[in-house]
């Protein structure tokens, strides 16, 4: 399953540069598959979601989540460009489940997660990635993050 959906407006812009406009933008919010799936599956799947939008949509935006043990090996994969690593933000659980700060148009504050009966579990950063729709398929040797061994 790839479930797209437009981000905010400065993960659009930030994803944009290079002269394209942040209305170009579609974010790759969720992809999921099975893990007893042939090898190649993910990259299958996420190359045939992406040639299936519409044509405005030049350019995908995503991250890979440190805090959940990826790196994006599946966006390496497909050829998405490395955009680097975001900075490190604090990942809270509540009865063992990683939960947002969000709610709504409000990030609530540390101590107004720890009322809701949340625990600071550490801090992890994004791998942001980002293919331009048209363009040649990377070339040559890309600085990509690995998986470390105990993630694997």
């Amino acid at each position: 399953m790839a479930v797209f959906n437009p981000p905010s407006l400065g993960a659009a812009k930030l994803m944009a540069q290079g002269g394209h406009r942040h209305q170009e933008v579609i974010g790759l919010s969720r992809l999921c598959f099975d893990p007893a799936a042939p090898k190649n599956a993910g990259s299958f799947l996420l190359a045939r979601a992406i040639a299936a939008l519409p044509e405005r949509w030049s350019i995908i935006s995503t991250y890979a989540d440190e805090g959940q043990g990826v790196v994006g090996v599946t966006y390496q994969a497909t050829n998405f460009a490395y955009l680097g690593r975001s900075e490190p933000r604090a990942v809270w659980t509540r009865h063992g489940v990683q939960v947002s700060v969000q709610r709504g148009g409000k990030n609530l504050t540390h101590d107004e997660m720890r009322q809701e009966g949340c625990v600071l579990a550490g801090r992890a950063a994004m791998h942001r990635y980002r293919p331009v729709r048209g363009q040649p398929a990377l070339q040559g040797p890309q600085d990509f993050p690995k998986p470390h061994p105990r993630l694997i």
